[in-house]
């Protein structure tokens, strides 16, 4: 706190402080702090999940939900590539609007405890490394997709998987064995949009 008062505590200062104030109950003191890391890059996701822990805490969902959602945009951008950027921004505040209409409590709670699950979860970061290279390359990642609608599918590891089996066999000119994937991923997410883009795609 010294340190801090003085300015010369950098992000990795105040962030940390943030934590200890998070840890303790001091909720408004840390959402504080964390307002400010949130704006370095390398603390972005971070802070962004500590204030949706600390609204979570104070009894505030739409706010937890809406902080939760900015850490997996973040988490996005750093696996997206450079011209994706704007879409991926695009498609998360879409989504955070999405929410907020609907108003909620059951759905937003369900939601958030996917989301909290996901990132303190083992190898998170190598999971949206993945699912972004799966989205690239079945033609998705132009689309209104982004890893927090796919964490909403109870099946999304399948949903992508058959997605991205699809693409290569419509590059080899299979076009009925991609069909047949996407028609699975259908089966899985009925709901999912989508798929349902592809599968009228490849019927074109």
């Amino acid at each position: 706190e010294q340190i801090v008062r003085e300015g010369q505590a950098g992000p990795g200062v105040e962030f940390n402080l943030a934590l200890l104030y998070k840890d303790t109950w001091r909720y408004a003191d840390a959402i504080l702090l964390l307002n400010k890391t949130a704006d370095d890059p390398q603390f972005a996701a971070a802070s962004y999940f500590a204030i949706g822990e600390c609204c979570r805490a104070q009894g505030k969902p739409d706010l937890a939900l809406e902080n939760f959602i900015q850490a997996m945009k973040a988490c996005d951008l750093s696996t997206a590539e450079r011209g994706q950027a704007d879409q991926v921004i695009g498609v998360y505040e879409s989504l955070a609007e999405s929410y907020r209409s609907k108003g909620s409590e059951e759905n937003a709670g369900k939601y958030i405890q996917t989301l909290v699950d996901f990132l303190t979860g083992k190898g998170w970061e190598d999971k949206v490394r993945e699912v972004r290279r799966h989205l690239v390359s079945v033609g998705e990642a132009s689309a209104s997709v982004n890893f927090a609608e796919m964490l909403e599918l109870p099946e999304s590891d399948r949903v992508i998987e058959s997605l991205a089996l699809a693409q290569e066999y419509a590059k080899q000119g299979q076009l009925g064995a991609a069909i047949d994937e996407v028609m699975t991923a259908i089966e899985l997410a009925p709901d999912y949009l989508p798929v349902h883009q592809r599968l009228g795609e490849l019927l074109v």
